[in-house]
């Protein structure tokens, strides 16, 4: 794990939406970055729940564009909901958790300034994940597609039938395709 410099000069914040409980931890957050001097851009559906005085907000695909890097305080589900978002644009994420148990947003609440002090300063030790790219062509040919990240369910539903799953390349652009 040694010291590298990235250029994390703008950093989008990300709260779970509608939690009764973000406000606090994504102000101390703010705060904390602020007086780093990194420039927050806080998410606007975050923001509805939480508005912070004195932060620009934007759109996720805004925040995504102008980000350098982004940090997601909610549980698994959040983080999974912006790495879809995010992932065209080559985002690196930070996970603070605000529940229990997180695998993928593993930073509890009450490290998060000591966490990201040392993580900003160069000492980290980045995961790269692989996005999956998944589309689903039903038989009137209408078609879905869908980024995931670690994996797909694929699910008939409450009738049983059989399905085609026949394996694409596995990079973005050329998904794996379903056919019920």
């Amino acid at each position: 794990m040694g010291a590298r410099q990235k250029d994390f000069t703008t950093i989008a914040l990300i709260g779970r939406y509608g939690s009764p409980g973000i406000a606090e931890p994504l102000g101390r957050l703010a705060s904390f970055l602020a007086g780093r001097g990194h420039r927050l851009l806080l998410d606007a559906a975050t923001a509805e729940f939480a508005p912070l005085a004195g932060y620009a907000t934007a759109s996720a695909a805004e925040l995504a564009r102008e980000a350098k890097l982004a940090i997601v305080i909610g549980g698994d589900g959040t983080m999974l909901s912006i790495a879809r978002a995010f992932a065209p644009f080559d985002v690196p994420l930070i996970g603070i958790n605000q529940g229990r148990l997180g695998f993928l947003t593993d930073i509890a609440l009450s490290d998060m300034e000591r966490v990201l002090d040392e993580m900003l300063g160069g000492h980290y030790v980045e995961e790269s994940r692989t996005m999956l790219d998944a589309s689903l062509t039903r038989p009137a040919g209408d078609r879905e597609r869908t980024m995931s990240l670690n994996d797909v369910v694929v699910n008939r539903g409450a009738m049983g039938g059989m399905i085609d799953c026949a394996q694409g390349a596995s990079h973005i652009g050329q998904p794996a395709e379903m056919h019920e």
